[in-house]
């Protein structure tokens, strides 16, 4: 039953992942058929804690987001799930993330840049679900995460940043 949740939700991602018409149509049409409220289901389920399901889900929600309606409806509904799937200041970090481990927080900080990228409440909302503080504990605890993930933890940062409102 996992395996087929996470190829399909891995087909999601792939036919969802770039520019062309099909794409645009596919994002449109997850929409439309109200699969969005599923996926973040995936993405919060305590079933598929630290699961390939959670991650692919993850890359599928970022891959939606670049539909603006879709956007709109992920960061709004989303934020909370995906700020809780980074790492918790609260908790100790493990000696060494496991691979999927990496790839999920990695998908994450996708999915969350290109929420907030364009919308100041995304950015408020992803502050203040406790967002910033951790992606701050990853960029200040370099030596437990890989540096792909803490330059992109800085990346989403200083995209929050740009919002110049906010400050």
């Amino acid at each position: 039953m996992r395996d087929t949740i996470e190829a399909a939700v891995g087909c999601l991602q792939n036919l969802t992942a770039c520019y062309w018409r099909a794409s645009v149509v596919i994002r449109q049409e997850i929409r439309k058929l109200k699969g969005l409220p599923t996926l973040v289901h995936l993405l919060k389920s305590e079933e598929y804690e630290d699961e390939p399901i959670v991650s692919v889900t993850a890359i599928a929600l970022r891959n939606l987001a670049i539909d603006g309606k879709n956007r709109e409806l992920i960061g709004k509904y989303a934020m909370r799930d995906l700020v809780a799937k980074l790492p918790d200041p609260q908790r100790p970090v493990p000696m060494r993330l496991s691979v999927l481990h990496e790839d999920t927080i990695t998908a994450v900080l996708a999915c969350i840049n290109e929420c907030i990228k364009c919308n100041d409440e995304f950015v408020k909302s992803c502050y203040s679900e406790g967002g910033v503080k951790r992606m701050m504990f990853i960029t200040r605890n370099a030596q437990y995460f890989p540096i792909k993930i803490v330059k992109y933890a800085a990346h989403v940062l200083a995209s929050m940043w740009k919002h110049k409102n906010l400050h």
